[in-house]
């Protein structure tokens, strides 16, 4: 068997983001993204799902931690 690529764990946290930023992830919502806790490791991500509130210019991004 292979190793899986991600395990059910999820990360949740909201980032300033741009209507364009919004845009261009929306156009490709299947990559992944790096995100750091504090002064941690980076990390990787696959978006599940992004809030998107333009109005405070900031997202809620959902990530499913990526392993590999």
């Amino acid at each position: 068997g292979g190793v899986p690529m991600y395990k059910p764990e999820t990360v949740q946290f909201s980032y300033p983001l741009s209507i364009a930023d919004y845009v261009a992830i929306k156009a490709n919502p299947y990559g992944y993204v790096e995100y750091q806790c504090g002064n941690g490791n980076f990390e990787k991500g696959f978006i599940k799902s992004i809030d998107y509130k333009p109005v405070k210019g900031e997202a809620v991004f959902t990530l499913i931690k990526k392993w590999l």
